[in-house]
């Protein structure tokens, strides 16, 4: 070797399985959220295999529990008469049988053959496992080779095994819905399933709703404008959204129009001072500015400073200049302002964004839950203290839940004599009306109401009495 000359050495290649598998045990053994720190688990793939990537790890954690049922099955037959399960094996077996069954009953452009033998593989590649490479192999195979329907749980006679199961929802959470919504339950369990849809909350800022249809429709991306909201455009088929035209020029934000809905309620005028509770990224908070047309002042507040520059990034590409950031715990508010109005996006169980983060599905719990309470409570107690009298406050979570939702709103009222519910049905669509409680609160059901699962409550300080 030549002075100056450098040695190239050949950075192995990493596969989109191989992410995927590293992601679902994690997720698993370590409580990673699916969503966080992709960028560097993707690092090295290529745009395809990224794609791919993503697919596999939310379609594994999508289906587990439908996953879970076709290899118990398998396990069973060969286990003759003993009860045998997936999840009695160590972690990454698992997630390996669960990752290869996903492609081989769900991707049809994978050849099942190609799915077996790369779980085989990677069930070789740890010398303590290996032994158990002819069961991944046995148990795939057979999978693969099934020529039969697989017999699901019927709902109409078996309702809780069928939510369990064939829509693979947690035990506790299948009693729960089953509890509160009866035959609803299945419809809210298979839209649980279903991928999510992509909406764009136009930027009223920079643009109108009409410039970017035209510009999507430049670009041949399918979508159509929303019955919802005024500023949404729901796209009908995946996309790279930062490629989407206008995108960096800031045109649009993605959000459901539940989200959407949220801010309308408020009814945030320019002018005022409002604060956002619960802020980050900053998709609501921008959307307040939208509505105030930049006028006025907006607190960001967020326990996380690392996602409140998320809130100012947002805020700099889509042209919002009213907003300050404010670091520190929604339920000392000691240095807040007197606001016009505060929007209280409060910490919840998310039940009602299962497509979008399908991890949550299994890891939440009743215990957890029942944690989220007194701090959900907590933060609409400190809140009202720094709303003017005539104010209003919108309580919102994603999640569809009573004890976090309806029940949490009626307590606070009880403790709270000055205040009361507003009317928000003026900000719903016609047909939503009738879903309103006492016309100040609305569970949104996304089997119903074609949105994800958000709740929505206005109160008025009326003062005390």
């Amino acid at each position: 070797m030549t002075k100056g000359q450098t040695i190239k050495t050949k950075v192995p290649r990493v596969s989109a399985r191989e992410v995927a598998l590293t992601r679902l045990v994690d997720i698993q053994s370590k409580g990673s959220y699916a969503n966080l720190g992709l960028d560097e688990a993707f690092k090295g793939l290529e745009t395809a295999e990224r794609a791919l990537a993503t697919q596999l790890i939310n379609g594994v954690l999508r289906h587990r529990g439908q996953l879970d049922w076709v290899l118990n099955e398998v396990l069973n037959r060969a286990a003759r008469g003993k009860r045998r399960s997936v999840c009695d094996l160590p972690l990454r077996i698992a997630a390996i049988l669960r990752l290869g069954a996903f492609q081989v009953l769900f991707l049809d452009r994978i050849p099942a053959s190609a799915a077996v033998n790369e779980a085989v593989r990677q069930a070789g590649q740890k010398a303590s496992q290996a032994g158990l490479k002819p069961l991944v192999n046995a148990v795939l195979r057979q999978v693969a080779a099934r020529e039969t329907p697989w017999q699901w749980p019927v709902f109409a006679d078996a309702p809780l095994d069928a939510l369990m199961w064939r829509h693979s929802l947690p035990e506790w959470l299948s009693r729960l819905w089953l509890e509160r919504f009866g035959p609803e339950a299945e419809a809210l369990a298979t839209w649980s399933v279903a991928p999510p849809r992509l909406c764009l909350r136009v930027n009223t800022l920079r643009c109108d709703r009409q410039q970017v249809c035209e510009a999507l429709t430049r670009a041949m991306v399918p979508h159509r404008v929303s019955t919802v909201s005024g500023d949404g455009v729901v796209l009908d088929g995946p996309v790279v959204v930062t490629e989407l035209p206008g995108y960096d020029a800031g045109w649009f934000y993605v959000q459901d129009e539940a989200a959407m809905l949220v801010v309308d309620v408020l009814g945030a005028a320019p002018g005022e001072l409002v604060i956002d509770v619960g802020a980050a990224p900053g998709g609501k908070t921008t959307h307040l500015a939208q509505c105030m047309r930049n006028e006025g002042q907006i607190l960001a507040v967020d326990v996380s400073a690392a996602r409140l520059k998320l809130v100012e990034r947002n805020c700099e590409r889509l042209g919002v200049g009213c907003v300050r950031v404010l670091c520190g715990d929604g339920q000392v508010v000691e240095q807040w302002p007197v606001a016009d109005r505060i929007l209280l996006d409060v910490p919840c169980s998310g039940l009602g964004v299962l497509p979008r983060k399908p991890d949550l599905r299994f890891r939440q719990t009743p215990v957890q839950i029942e944690a989220l309470l007194s701090v959900q409570q907590g933060l609409l107690v400190s809140a009202a203290k720094r709303l003017k009298v005539g104010g209003t406050m919108v309580y919102s979570t994603c999640t569809i839940n009573l004890a976090e939702n309806q029940a949490q709103v009626r307590a606070f009222l009880r403790s709270h004599p000055g205040f009361e519910l507003g009317d928000l049905t003026r900000d719903l669509p016609e047909a939503w009306r009738v879903d309103c409680e006492d016309r100040g609160m609305i569970q949104l059901l996304p089997h119903r109401h074609g949105v994800d699962g958000f709740f929505v409550a206005k109160l008025i300080k009326k003062g005390d009495r």
